[in-house]
């Protein structure tokens, strides 16, 4: 199956705000096409009126020098308007591997 999104990074500042805890300045967002490895969707029981909705997605996307350049400072993938959490961010070359979590709430 196809990936068509954008990928957002935030990049942060030399500024500490608390021990351990740096500022974001920017948020960039990338327009990313790939396809997905893993397409899993899963909903978490809880004490709510509605279930934890949270995605374990795995996408393979074709990476640019940018991408490949600041991996690390991936922070959220937007799929149909909505953004996901990166876990993690594999680069491979040619692609990034990118594995995703919960909504992103930032």
């Amino acid at each position: 199956m196809r990936f068509s999104g954008k990928i957002g990074y935030g990049i942060s500042s030399e500024s500490e705000t608390a021990p351990g805890v740096w500022k974001v300045d920017d948020y960039t967002e990338k327009d990313a096409i790939g396809e997905y490895v893993k397409n899993v969707n899963r909903q978490t029981p809880s004490n709510k009126v509605n279930n934890d909705i949270s995605v374990s997605n795995v996408i393979s996307v074709v990476s640019d020098p940018y991408s490949r350049a600041n991996f690390r400072f991936i922070k959220y993938v937007i799929i149909d308007d909505v953004k996901w959490i990166v876990l993690s961010a594999e680069v491979d070359y040619p692609r990034l591997i990118i594995t995703l979590g919960d909504v992103y709430n930032a």
